[in-house]
């Protein structure tokens, strides 16, 4: 949506300098508005579909942008086929992304995703590789699907939400109008959900033991 804007006009050099100089005082002076600190956040990834290289690439960096303008960071590892990457020990600060080929026994026919909910924080998520490809055939490219069914179950796993929103990225199913912003990089968490997302991965790296070194 444009901006109303104001234009104005000075009629001589004087006005227009003494317009000049009040912008500068006034954008100097102004207080800029404090960001809220970043979040971090591990995901562990097993890949059982088959997935190019390059799409899955392409995809957690889309994923990590959705999650980024929420001011979550996202470290990802990737356990399969190398499972040397990953700790053998896992906690609530760590999310687990499973990529199926297909939904198998999660099967409704409409998902691209699961999120497993638990009351102490969930960390285990599903994305269907089928079901994936399938949406991206309405002119959408599968790694951009493929990160925003990442980011999605993400926020079900952070918000706990069981339920989806009427419009936006927590949306439950996606029409013409979430894959158009989802091409353009536009479908994205609300600052509500965001403030709710950052709470939730500060509160479980707060609730976790520490090791000591």
């Amino acid at each position: 949506m444009p901006r109303n804007s104001t234009q104005h006009v000075c009629p001589n050099r004087r006005r227009r300098l003494a317009a000049a100089m009040f912008c500068c005082i006034a954008v100097n002076v102004s207080p800029m508005a404090a960001k809220p600190a970043a979040e971090e956040l591990t995901v562990l990834v097993y890949n059982a579909a088959p997935v190019a290289p390059q799409v899955l690439q392409r995809a957690r960096d889309d994923a990590a942008r959705i999650l980024r303008e929420a001011r979550i960071e996202v470290r990802w590892l990737n356990c399969a086929p190398a499972p040397g990457e990953c700790p053998d020990v896992l906690d609530q600060t760590m999310l687990v992304l499973h990529i199926a080929a297909t939904p198998g026994g999660f099967e409704d026919g409409e998902s691209t995703g699961i999120a497993v909910l638990a009351p102490e924080g969930g960390v285990h998520f599903y994305v269907f590789y089928s079901a994936v490809e399938r949406v991206a055939k309405a002119d959408a490219r599968p790694a951009v699907i493929l990160a925003h069914a990442i980011a999605h179950e993400i926020g079900h796993l952070l918000l706990d939400l069981r339920g989806h929103t009427p419009t936006g990225l927590m949306h439950g199913r996606w029409g013409a109008a979430e894959l158009q912003k989802a091409a353009m990089g536009s479908l994205v968490f609300s600052p509500e959900q965001a403030a709710r997302m950052r709470q939730e991965v500060k509160r479980r790296a707060e609730a976790a033991p520490h090791v000591a070194q």
